[in-house]
């Protein structure tokens, strides 16, 4: 067969291929897609001074005995709305994932979950947290991710948030090197700037201690709006994963330092507000194709053991799981419910199913132990403006906040 003729000569092509080689160039280098590796499907925060290699188990522990509370995992998935048959095939490999792997991703807090507590004793805890993340990984109890958050790069707290970064990098090349899932957090990020320094920070860590360029990465936290959009109108957060090519692994939206940034009050922070829809909406426009994970939020809700303090005050159709000795460090009184319902904090599931992540928001007058840890704006909102109330009438005011919520 003769060869069609061509109205275009090689000349012609050649010419289109030499104008778009400047975007051929973008495209593979600026949204290179992704790039198959893995994403924990969860992030856990844990105060600096608490954190032990044995963490991930004990809390693996835990919520299998709060499943039990309710009859088992089998159950607790009929109760959030799967179908029989679907829980009674998923059951076994939760069970198995809370024996073997009950946390992918363990971030270390040196930020809003530990405070200002002094240089000596930051100093003292980010040595200790690196020995431990070695210990962890000699024992096999580490998680397939791991790492810390330091404080902002904002000017009070630029200095203290580098220092710490410093030691705890330098800890873990001193007793064994950096493990493989090793993740960075920086906080509160309001310019592009920020992420650039972050970036000269890394880099210079690397020439110190002799580490391959683009081995030190980390993921930008999306907690202030200023980052969503600025005072000419753009939004800075496009251009994150672009300031520091190879270096940012990932967005991490903020959910209550963003929401207490725009005067939402306590009771509805949340991932389900509609500013939080808006803020990952522009972070997963920003980050398409480029090789950078997808924004996640935050809950403070978590796994207990501990039975209903009042007999006959909860039932598995409106108090599943209650935390009262085993909640947060702060004493919030920790109430995951599964009820069918019409309240307007309520986020629905599958099957219908409500999901309260914090019912009433009262504070508790418990010293707890750490299970887990709640996000500081709302906590102490939360706090200001509500009295304490023992574990033993939690479930009462839950109760009671419910039917003014449907009121």
């Amino acid at each position: 067969m003769a060869d069609p003729r061509m109205a275009l000569t090689a000349a012609d092509l050649a010419a289109i291929d030499a104008r778009l080689a400047p975007t051929d160039e973008l495209l593979a280098l600026a949204y290179p897609g992704d790039d198959g590796s893995r994403q924990p499907v969860h992030t856990v925060y844990v105060p600096a001074d608490r954190y032990a290699p044995e963490l991930p188990a004990v809390w693996g522990r835990a919520a299998l005995a709060a499943a039990e509370t309710v009859g088992g995992i089998e159950s607790l998935a009929t109760l959030v709305g799967l179908e029989a048959r679907l829980a009674a095939s998923v059951a076994p490999r939760v069970r198995e994932k809370l024996a073997r792997e009950p946390i992918e991703d363990l971030r270390i807090d040196f930020e809003d979950g530990y405070g200002d507590r002094g240089d000596d004793v930051e100093d003292a805890d980010a040595i200790r947290a690196a020995k431990r993340v070695a210990a962890s990984e000699g024992a096999g109890l580490m998680p397939p991710f791991v790492g810390i958050r330091f404080k902002s790069f904002e000017a009070a707290t630029r200095a203290r948030g580098i220092r710490t970064l410093d030691l705890f990098i330098g800890g873990l090349l001193e007793h064994g090197g950096l493990p493989g899932g090793l993740t960075l957090t920086l906080p509160k990020v309001s310019t592009v700037g920020q992420v650039e320094a972050m970036a000269e920070v890394v880099a210079a860590l690397e020439r110190v201690h002799g580490l391959p360029d683009g081995r030190l990465r980390f993921e930008v936290q999306v907690e202030t709006p200023q980052l969503i959009l600025d005072a000419q109108g753009r939004s800075p957060v496009a251009r994150i994963a672009h300031a520091a090519p190879g270096r940012v692994t990932g967005l991490h939206y903020g959910t209550y330092d963003y929401s207490a940034s725009l005067q939402i009050d306590a009771g509805y922070q949340s991932m389900e507000h509609p500013v939080a829809d808006l803020a990952k909406g522009v972070m997963q426009l920003a980050v398409a194709g480029t090789g950078t994970g997808s924004p996640t939020g935050r809950r403070t809700s978590c796994p207990s053991a501990t039975a209903p303090p009042t007999p006959g005050a909860c039932t598995p159709d409106s108090c599943a799981v209650h935390s009262s000795a085993g909640s947060p460090r702060a004493g919030t009184c920790m109430r995951t419910s599964f009820r069918r319902g019409s309240s307007r904090r309520t986020r629905t599931t599958a099957g219908g199913t409500q999901w309260h992540p914090v019912d009433c928001g009262r504070t508790s007058n418990v010293r707890p132990a750490p299970v887990a840890l709640p996000e500081r704006p709302a906590r102490s909102s939360m706090s200001r403006r509500l009295p304490a109330l023992s574990p033993a009438s939690c479930c009462a005011a839950c109760a009671a906040a419910r039917s003014r919520s449907t009121r």
